[in-house]
């Protein structure tokens, strides 16, 4: 792609992402003056003269980790700051990618970055438990991203994984806690169930087909490549457990106060670009530019069937609606913190509304 295409794009998906939709098929000169000012860049400065005009701001650094190695699960992120909607923001995204679930938690309570994605779980954990300072500001996904996953010839729920094995992206990770976690819900010993670290791609599906796991445990997106290469495996999308088994943003309370504005635009500029990935011809502009950009996302190189992929990952974001994206539903939040309390993981009492807000997110969205 030429310099010019990818600079087009990125300035199309900008404007996208402050003026709404539309404005990506508007052309990209605009004859009209910028409002309160001349043309061009900015608006007369308050009690200056008519030809001193306010420069831009540049963006501010913003550090977020990711819990996980790179992977097509974080595309709005990814999405986000090549296609221009962070800068569009005035954010200058520093993402950066932990190894496991754990680690980026550690990172956030060294301070050595400002918010994470990660499970609300393992988060009210670290707080009830521990006395971290951690805080959710956004729902990334209100349910869980995980599936069983298993051969169509030989399917298997929660409950038959006693004495088996079952593949995860990582071990010791995000994804064994909540393996744990549903065996216990399912009556089944955790200690009774092998795991077996396959990775988070839908190569390893073909672990599984030469019967070193019994069953995977997989992210959505992981069998949407699974069925992108012609498979049919039996899906488990494990719908009816906890409602906190999601993913969320996180930050610290004092990050909070110190990065708050920073923090309020990231989320509008997430918000805009999750927009833009859930309709189809402005994912398929945004596949362009974030392959152009060198990202280590080799599923890229199939921009049909990336597509398709980014398609499903995206569905999981607007599973209670659209208004609710990114929000952190009090009833839900509820709801898991008292199912946690019945399988005592947390203490009796545990308030769910002292480890969330909504507030940043309703100020980047006003």
């Amino acid at each position: 792609m030429s310099d010019s295409r990818r600079d087009f794009l990125r300035r199309s998906l900008a404007l996208a992402a402050t003026f709404g939709t539309p404005a990506l098929f508007t052309s990209c000169g605009d004859d009209d003056p910028v409002a309160g000012g001349g043309e061009g860049t900015g608006g007369t400065v308050p009690g200056g003269d008519a030809t001193a005009t306010t420069a831009p701001a540049a963006p501010q650094r913003l550090t977020v980790m990711m819990p996980f190695p790179l992977s097509i699960n974080f595309i709005a992120d990814v999405a986000g700051k090549s296609g221009g909607f962070m800068e569009a923001e005035g954010v200058d995204l520093d993402l950066q990618f932990a190894p496991g679930a754990p680690q980026a938690l550690q990172q956030l309570a060294a301070g050595n970055v400002t918010v994470i994605r990660n499970g609300p779980v393992e988060m009210l954990l670290a707080d009830v438990n521990e006395g971290a300072p951690f805080v959710s500001i956004g729902m990334v996904n209100q349910r869980t991203n995980y599936t069983l996953t298993s051969a169509p010839e030989e399917a298997f729920a929660l409950a038959d994984l006693g004495g088996l094995t079952v593949g995860l992206p990582t071990l010791g990770g995000n994804a064994e806690f909540v393996l744990d976690l549903l065996l216990r819900a399912e009556g089944v010993d955790p200690t009774t169930v092998q795991r077996q670290a396959v990775g988070n791609e839908a190569s390893g599906y073909a672990v599984l087909q030469e019967g070193l796991v019994n069953a995977l445990l997989v992210s959505r997106s992981t069998v949407a490549g699974i069925r992108a290469l012609g498979e049919e495996p039996h899906v488990d999308m494990l719908s009816d457990v906890n409602p906190l088994l999601g993913t969320n943003l996180v930050t610290t309370r004092q990050f909070l106060d110190e990065q708050h504005d920073l923090i309020v635009s990231y989320l509008a500029a997430l918000h805009a670009t999750m927009l833009a990935i859930n309709d189809e011809a402005q994912r398929t502009d945004l596949i362009t530019v974030v392959r152009d950009d060198d990202w280590d996302l080799p599923q890229l190189d199939d921009p049909e069937r990336a597509s398709s992929i980014i398609a499903a990952t995206a569905g999981q974001w607007f599973e209670e609606g659209e208004e609710n994206l990114l929000r952190n539903i009090p009833e839900r939040w509820d709801r898991g913190v008292a199912q946690l309390v019945e399988l005592g993981v947390v203490p009796e009492g545990t308030a769910a509304a002292d480890y969330y807000t909504n507030d940043l997110l309703d100020e980047a969205l006003a």
